[in-house]
């Protein structure tokens, strides 16, 4: 993207998160620009955001290209519509069966935004005890159209409806060792909130785990702008104790990652003069999608393993890994290779043998320099 039209981009940011701020004139924006906003918008997954903010400046001369747009403006309130309805559904369920349950990510920010439907999500993602995980999905499949897909990751379970898909979290651990000590514990950072069985976290701790969400993705690939604004928001909308969010944030070595997305939203928000290290981090939101680029994650993942090492690291999960993933291999720890080979055969579907071609590939096509370069920007995040 050249600098005018991220200019213009963060323009129409303002327009929507900023109150009284004050747009150009209608003839301000191309059609050709507002068609490559709206493309970049698509990408990050904030089009709704880019779309209202050109339809408040009421322009005769963009309005073709917005008509084309509006489909998808419905699409995003009706889908909007549709997670809340379900989310109601399935927080009456485990409300009814009394099981404590966290709503996590775009189920909560989407509450911060001008519009719910600003910010949008393909899923919902919800936190329970694993204690009560079974119950949890057993209650869920016979009260909704919810079915569970029979898939664990090492920290959610899927379920899917003919129309959305729910990640019925039994952990938000990231396999990131000073950022997951403090993720185990987030149920002491929650409170009740509707009820004694629907749990909210610390605005506090809510920043945190924004945080740490995002160390997960930018040191796997990218993260997109999303997040960001995720942030701004947060910061923003609620009121927070910053001793307590300081001690949270240099508990978990998210201190500094914390004060350079700040510096960086200041240069949007407020038009602050970047950095160097505010530069290179906007390059790699604005690079890829909402999860970043392939080539991005396949770099990252090699800061600390290269060539080889790195493919055996992949291979070989930890054991800790293994046990969120398989469950009884806590009580059977000799049973560990045999868990392995059960992770090595999902790599035999044909979607998934073709990302590990891929990834084979994009290693090797990996040179040094890339490799250095990435370790460095992420250094200088403190990560």
């Amino acid at each position: 993207m050249d600098s005018e039209l991220r200019i213009k981009l963060l323009i129409l940011i303002r327009n929507i998160f900023k109150d009284n701020y004050l747009v150009p004139n209608n003839s301000f924006f191309t059609k050709t620009e507002c068609e490559d906003l709206l493309r970049f918008g698509d990408k990050q997954s904030i089009a709704p955001i880019i779309f209202q903010s050109l339809k408040t400046m009421n322009s005769s001369e963009i309005a073709s290209i917005l008509s084309k747009y509006e489909k998808s403006l419905l699409k995003a309130i009706y889908d909007d519509a549709q997670r809340e309805g379900f989310f109601r559904e399935i927080s009456t369920v485990l409300t009814n069966a009394h099981i404590p349950f966290i709503p996590l990510k775009g189920i909560v920010i989407r509450n911060l935004y001008p519009e719910t439907w600003m910010r949008t999500s393909c899923d919902i993602d919800i936190l329970v005890h694993e204690k009560d995980l079974d119950n949890a999905i057993k209650e869920i499949e016979q009260h909704t159209d919810f079915k569970s897909t029979g898939y664990r990751s090492f920290h959610d379970v899927s379920l899917v409806s003919p129309k959305l898909h729910l990640e019925l979290h039994f952990s938000i651990r990231e396999n990131i060792i000073h950022i997951d000590e403090l993720l185990t514990k987030v149920w002491d950072y929650s409170y009740p909130g509707k009820n004694d069985y629907q749990y909210e976290m610390s605005p506090e701790y809510l920043v945190f785990y924004t945080l740490a969400h995002m160390n997960h993705h930018i040191t796997n690939g990218g993260i997109g702008i999303r997040p960001l604004l995720d942030i701004w928001l947060i910061t923003n909308k609620l009121s927070l104790d910053q001793e307590k969010l300081n001690r949270l944030l240099e508990s978990s070595h998210l201190a500094v990652f914390y004060e350079q997305t700040l510096r960086l939203l200041d240069t949007w928000m407020n038009g602050s003069e970047s950095t160097a290290t505010t530069s290179l981090f906007e390059k790699y939101c604005f690079s890829g999608g909402v999860f970043g680029t392939d080539k991005d994650s396949i770099v990252s993942r090699q800061r600390n393993h290269k060539g080889i090492r790195y493919l055996y690291h992949r291979l070989i999960v930890p054991k800790s890994f293994l046990q969120e993933e398989y469950p009884e291999l806590r009580d059977k720890p000799h049973k560990a290779f045999y868990y392995q080979v059960q992770r090595w055969k999902r790599l035999m579907d044909k979607t998934k043998r073709n990302k590990v071609k891929q990834e084979i590939r994009s290693v090797r096509e990996t040179n040094d320099e890339e490799i250095k370069e990435y370790d460095l920007f992420l250094k200088s995040l403190g990560l």
